[in-house]
């Protein structure tokens, strides 16, 4: 990063407008802030780190705390701060929250803290830019620690030095070093890696343990507790299910003979049934011999009936006829007398219509007379139409302009409420703006406090359980003591034992083969039973069995006692990290963060709200205008409607004068007319009516009388074919069997049931045929055969089914076991195999997670590892300019054994002093002398992050104090080395009262103190202010 501009205004104590362009102290410079105590030196470096990351570089005050007291009112706070960074340009404006007098200029209101962020175009204007973020704090801090790489706090530690901050990357411990560094390097990566590693070993671990179980479940399910269990109870079973097979074949062979006998003997049973059936039906068939002779009769009667059928229904048809005949001439008859009474009617009616000849000319004359006002009427309808329509302008005219200055005084009565409202919502924001700053330190401190409640349940458990050890550990003890007692008395007795056996073989003479003495005299003896070698063993084995026990017991109580002393350990280091918060409850720090996220959701919801109160605003200034524009304008127009409206009353009165008064009315003339002209319509409708009717009467006569003469000749045909048809009939019933129509009619049938009876007929003949086929097969297949016993035979099926069922159960039962204990084996075979698989692999990802996450030897995890190798490249820059500036005394080295406790290891730092020749810690430093070790920490931090691909480029380094602890020859090295910095192309800036170093930098920025306020200038060769 490389600083191009920083403008202030109203900012600490610069009262006015103040621009620092970087550019005019030169190409790289290293250059010098001067001025008294208070002037605004770090202010400078206030304005950068606020308009940053929204914090001052001490971290002391807030932006709402930095507004110049000396500065006017209605001057805004503000810090715009132009840099660059990886080729493109930034600017990053800021106001701070401060109080700035309303609009209508009354009281103060609070103002809103803004961030407003740009990637600058290639010009350096904003215009030509992209604008990245609006207005949103939070949005530009995100965006500017994505850009930078660094949060507010790395910042300062490796940037901008400020006072108080100087020793903190140089005294930070392994953790807070590797966040700084990771951020630095970008070594997430392998975060990321330990994170995986971690999660796959739990995830094999979870698995190894579930195969186990499922191993034991599987063994559970065959009802053993092992493999050759297993495998001995597969063999038995196989054994039975042999031979229930062969006994269940047995059964089935004995059930089949038994079923096909009953079979047999159901066939025979059944074909007797059928010959007793058939001889039956033969008997019901001779009985209907004679019924079906009288219906034999009866068809052929109806046969010659049905012959006769066609004669009856001619004469019956020329009967009809000459009926329906009859009935036509008198119904013609009739119609012809109507006929001639409707013309006389008609007659009359027509000479009545002619007599209104006259009233209809009088009618046209008065339709002439009417027409003529016709022109004169539509003149006045006009005229009314439009005084009708003046009158409805200017009262819509006079309307709205009523409406607008209604419109014109509601809108300023909004904006007065609008006004009150915004001041109210921007009152009750102020206070909230901390919120999320206070959430943001509260959360991590919950973590904190809760892992210092776990860590205390963990000591708390960890001190009983050495408890309970201990008590294992002393019972262990005396039990180990009382089995080494019990083995030297049995290996006492196990020695007097073999003595004695020798002294068995002892005779007198000869040498003792232990001492070689051939003199005897006391020879040892056995008084009780001899302990064996079976026995020494055993004893030896409880003793070897208790000490290992004993030993089991003390590395418990080694491993409790370093879990304790862990946990007392993290449990300071949680207390230290709170500090007054460890006296407070997980329940108080989560309803404080509640407390906070409602305030926060209520700060979100007030900085919408106000945004869309200044549009409402904004849109009611602009109606008010528009209101007053619309109220001149009505006026303007309901004046003109006023002359049109009596124009208009004049013309309506000329009309009126040139009509007759009864026609002036509206529709009065054309309802006249239309009267008129319906009472001619009307007459001359009834003329034509007259004339129609009288036309269709004589029509209707003529007609009537066509009709009933066709009536008479149809009536003369009807009665010839009558007495034609009869004849026919008589000369048909003469020739037939019947004597008389009504035998004839008896013995008739339709066609349905003469068909019927023909079928029934035909069917009982060819039943007779087939029950005399059917009988002689029947007698045939019984033959020389006796019907069987068909209970006896069932019963014995039944006995073999109810075997056969019992024994084929009782295979099943066994073969299924079989099967079962065959798939339990089978499976048991599957997952030992997976588990073995298992085993491998946990055996290969635990111990990649326990390396790369610190569970291994120095408890430095593989990130830490990464770093430790890039820290070392750091200490060695570092350690150059150290020992330059500290005349070869000092080196900067990285502590190598493992920190005490379960605190993080690997990153911790060592100062080397030549002049004692041993390794001691960096806080054991003097003032002056940790100085010259964090600026030398500093500088080599920012040679090998640039050296790194990937790293973040640190072109710029500010100093705030630390100069005054030097003494002259250290003073001088260090700004040699600040020197050195500079040639490398490195900004430096150094905030000092150091004499020397005002008389050493040619190029400085003067802060000059003021009653009203400080200013800035740049003093150097070469340099205008």
């Amino acid at each position: 990063m490389k600083p191009i501009k920083l403008s202030m205004q109203a900012f600490g104590p610069f009262a006015g407008t103040e621009h620092l362009c970087f550019a005019d102290l030169g190409q790289n410079p290293l250059f010098l802030i001067n001025g008294p105590t208070g002037s605004g030196k770090t202010t400078l470096l206030d304005a950068i780190c606020l308009a940053l990351y929204n914090t001052t570089t001490g971290n002391e005050r807030q932006g709402a705390e930095m507004r110049c007291n000396q500065a006017e009112p209605d001057l805004e706070t503000f810090v715009e701060f132009d840099f660059e960074l990886s080729g493109a340009r930034y600017r990053i404006r800021r106001t701070p929250e401060q109080l700035r007098p309303s609009k209508r200029g009354e009281k103060l209101v609070i103002q809103r803290p803004t961030a407003r962020l740009y990637r600058l175009g290639e010009d350096g204007s904003e215009e030509s830019g992209e604008l990245l973020v609006e207005t949103k704090v939070h949005e530009a801090n995100e965006y500017i620690e994505q850009l930078t790489g660094l949060s507010g706090d790395q910042f300062r530690q490796v940037m901008v030095l400020p006072q108080g901050e100087f020793r903190k990357l140089l005294l930070a411990d392994s953790r807070d070093r590797e966040d700084i560094f990771a951020s630095l390097f970008h070594t997430g990566i392998f975060r990321k890696l330990e994170e995986a590693l971690k999660n796959r070993a739990a995830g094999v671990r979870q698995e190894v343990h579930a195969q186990r179980n499922q191993l034991k479940g599987i063994l559970s399910n065959g009802g053993v507790d092992s493999l050759e269990s297993l495998e001995k109870l597969v063999g038995e079973q196989a054994a039975l299910v042999v031979t229930a097979t062969a006994q269940a074949g047995m059964a089935t062979e004995t059930w089949s003979t038994a079923d096909k006998a009953l079979d047999a003997a159901n066939a025979l049973d059944a074909a007797f049934g059928r010959l007793d059936a058939s001889n039956k039906k033969a008997q019901q068939l001779e009985a209907q011999t004679e019924d079906y002779d009288e219906k034999r009769a009866h068809l052929a009667l109806a046969i010659e009936a049905e012959k006769l059928s066609p004669v009856i229904k001619l004469r019956d048809s020329a009967a009809i006829r000459k009926t329906d005949a009859l009935a036509a001439k008198e119904q013609a008859r009739a119609k012809l007398a109507d006929a001639e009474v409707a013309l006389e009617g008609a007659v009359a009616a027509m000479a009545q219509a002619q007599l209104s000849k006259p009233v209809i000319t009088t009618a046209r004359a008065r339709q002439l007379e009417l027409e003529g006002f016709t022109a004169k009427s539509d003149t006045l309808a006009r005229a009314t139409k439009l005084h009708s329509s003046a009158i409805e302008v200017q009262q819509q005219a006079h309307a709205a302009l009523d409406a607008a200055i209604k419109q014109e005084k509601a809108a300023r009565a909004d904006i007065l409420k609008l006004e009150a409202q915004l001041i109210e919502y921007q009152k009750e924001a102020g206070p909230l703006e901390a919120y999320p700053l206070q959430l943001a330190k509260l959360e991590p401190q919950l973590v904190t406090l809760r892992q210092l409640g776990n860590t205390a349940k963990d000591l708390a458990a960890a001190k009983k359980a050495l408890k309970k050890a201990k008590t294992s550990y002393t019972a262990a003890q005396e039990a180990m003591i009382a089995a080494k007692s019990s083995r030297g008395a049995a290996q006492l007795a196990w020695h007097r034992g073999q003595a004695a056996l020798l002294a068995t073989e002892l005779e007198e003479g000869q040498p003792c083969g232990v001492c070689g003495s051939k003199e005897h005299p006391d020879p040892a003896r056995s008084g009780e039973d001899l302990v064996g070698q079976e026995e020494l063993e055993l004893a030896d084995g409880d003793y070897q069995t208790s000490v290992s026990n004993a030993q089991a017991a003390q590395a418990e109580c080694d491993s409790l006692m370093g879990d304790i002393k862990r946990l007392e350990q993290a449990l300071l280091d949680y207390r230290d990290s709170l500090g007054g918060l460890a006296e407070k409850t997980v329940s108080d720090i989560e309803k404080e963060i509640a407390a906070l996220i409602v305030g926060i959701a209520r700060l979100d919801k007030l900085n919408g709200d106000i945004a869309n109160l200044d549009r409402d605003l904004q849109d009611c200034r602009l109606l008010l205008t528009d209101s007053a524009k619309t109220v001149k304008a009505a006026d303007k127009t309901a004046q003109k409607s006023d002359i049109e409206l009596v124009r208009a009353e004049t013309a309506k009165v000329s009309a009126e004068s040139s009509l007759p008064e009864e026609f002036r009315a509206v529709d009065a003339l054309s309802t006249a007319l239309d009267q008129v002209v319906d009472e001619i319509a009307v007459l001359e409708k009834e003329q034509g009516r007259a004339q129609k009717v009288h036309n269709e009467s004589t029509t209707a006569r003529a007609l009537a009388e066509s009709a009933l003469d066709r009536a008479g000749s149809d009536l003369v045909k009807s009665e010839s074919e009558g007495r034609q048809t009869s004849s026919d009939y008589a000369e048909a019933l003469g020739s037939s069997p019947f004597q008389t129509e009504q035998e004839s009619m008896l013995a008739a049938m339709d066609v349905r049931d003469r068909a019927q009876l023909d079928q029934a007929i035909a069917n009982y003949e060819a039943e007779c045929n087939d029950i005399k086929v059917t009988l002689k097969a029947q007698k045939e297949q019984v033959a020389g055969k006796e019907r069987q016993d068909l209970e006896a035979l069932q019963k014995a099926v039944e006995v073999s089914l109810t075997e056969k069922k019992r024994l084929d159960t009782a295979l099943s039962g066994l073969s299924k076991h079989l099967h079962t204990l065959e798939q339990v084996k089978t499976n048991f075979v599957t997952a030992s195999t997976a588990m073995e698989e298992l085993e491998v692999n946990y055996a290969v990802i635990g111990t990649l997670s326990d390396v790369a996450n610190g569970q291994t030897g120095n408890k430095v995890s593989l990130q830490r590892f990464v770093l430790g190798v890039l820290l070392d490249d750091v200490l060695i820059q570092a350690t150059q300019r150290l020992s330059s500036m500290s005349s070869g005394r000092y080196q900067l080295i990285r502590k190598g054994e493992k920190t005490k406790g379960n605190k993080a290891s690997g990153l911790d730092l060592m100062v080397y002093d030549d002049h004692s020749g041993t390794e001691r810690s960096v806080a054991t430093l003097s003032g002056g002398e940790s100085f010259m070790a964090a600026l030398s920490l500093a500088l080599g931090l920012s040679d090998v992050v640039q050296s790194y691909a990937g790293g973040i480029r640190l072109d710029t380094l500010f100093v705030d104090e630390g100069f005054g602890s030097l003494d002259p020859e250290s003073l001088e090295l260090a700004i040699r080395t600040l020197i050195d910095l500079q040639k490398s192309g490195r900004m430096v800036g150094v905030i000092s009262h150091v004499t020397e170093l005002k008389e050493q930098m040619e190029v400085r920025i003067d802060v000059e103190k003021g009653v009203k306020g400080s200013h800035l200038a740049i003093v150097g060769p070469d340099l205008v202010a």
